[in-house]
């Protein structure tokens, strides 16, 4: 997130990617209460470019759900899709946009 502070990089999300956040940091083992949830998803807004995907991606078979990362990548001409999830890594790159954890891409960055 410095580096998306910095401008560094530029940061994409979605829609359905702000909703499916929201739900995820909702879960109880990450400890957000309430109003500190909202202004981690108010940061991640004022700090995105917000893309409205119109590409239509079903390649992700195993969870369909990560289809939504590709399409707002593909949309947004992103050169990169930093992630942790596991079915996006596997993938290791999708049409020019490759695809890595956040490690790997500072250490990519910094050389």
């Amino acid at each position: 997130m410095e580096k998306v502070f910095a401008g560094d990089i530029r940061l994409l999300t979605s829609p359905s990617m702000l909703i499916e956040l929201e739900e995820v940091l909702s879960r109880t083992k990450f400890g957000f209460a309430k109003p500190q949830l909202q202004r981690v998803v108010s940061l991640i807004i004022r700090t995105s470019e917000v893309i409205q995907p119109k590409t239509k991606i079903n390649f992700v078979k195993e969870d369909p759900d990560d289809n939504k990362v590709l399409e707002c990548a593909v949309d947004g001409n992103a050169e990169y899709i930093i992630t942790g999830d596991r079915h996006l890594l596997k993938i290791k790159k999708y049409g020019n946009i490759k695809i890595t954890n956040p490690s790997s891409f500072l250490r990519k960055r910094i050389k």
